[in-house]
């Protein structure tokens, strides 16, 4: 009944919102009223990419894309946009470890997102990242730029387009993005890194040496 899915979606939320997954999937297992079907689908796919079972995830993911409209619910809408990000999330970790394939369906999952709400940027880094990943540089710098466009303080992004212009040759490029993205992480190493690497392959020996001793007059703690 309608009351029992109430109760067994409710139980489940309280135990997945304490990271009791196993516990919390038989509640959402449970679920069979066709109001609740999204839900169900949709928390199940959080559970099992949370386990680290990301096909299993993306199984439950792709049948909220196939129920058909006059069972959506009220849910539909408001869970769509979440769905397709964290969906992209999962395939681009499968796709990494299995099936490069896979990539093609997370760029279609972030163009969902995107038709939703265009003015997150972090989509538009996940996007940027996934056209990274295909050697699709172009496209890959635009989607960047557009999250820079809508925060400036975003230094995930610049990090980002750094590795396309590297992957480009063009360290120039990349050396200005990630003195960027240094403006609000600037003690991280991995950027002062990046920069003094860089720096020394553009022939800016003295750049470099700047950043290295930068790096080793950090507290070794951080």
């Amino acid at each position: 009944s309608l009351k029992e899915n109430q109760i067994n979606f409710q139980h489940g939320l309280e135990l997945y919102n304490k990271g009791q997954f196993k516990e919390a999937m038989t509640y959402f297992q449970a679920l069979d009223h066709p109001s609740y079907e999204i839900l169900k689908h949709y928390h199940l796919g959080l559970i099992y990419v949370n386990l680290g079972d990301f096909e299993q995830g993306i199984v439950h993911y792709r049948q909220i894309r196939e129920i058909p409209a006059e069972i959506q619910g009220i849910e539909y809408d408001r869970l769509m946009y979440g769905l397709y990000i964290n969906m992209g999330s999962a395939l681009q970790v499968l796709a990494k470890h299995k099936h490069k394939r896979l990539y093609e369906e997370a760029v279609e999952c972030y163009k969902y997102a995107l038709q939703l709400e265009k003015s997150d940027p972090r989509v538009w880094n996940n996007l940027g990242n996934v056209y990274l990943e295909l050697q699709q540089y172009q496209k890959a710098i635009e989607a960047f730029l557009k999250a820079i466009d809508l925060d400036k303080e975003y230094p995930e992004a610049h990090y980002s387009i750094s590795l396309v212009y590297e992957s480009m040759s063009n360290y120039t490029k990349a050396i200005e993005h990630l003195k960027e993205a240094l403006r609000w992480k600037s003690n991280n190493k991995t950027i002062l890194n990046r920069i003094a690497a860089l720096s020394f392959g553009i022939g800016n020996f003295e750049g470099a040496q700047q950043y290295i001793m930068t790096i080793l007059n950090l507290d070794p703690t951080n």
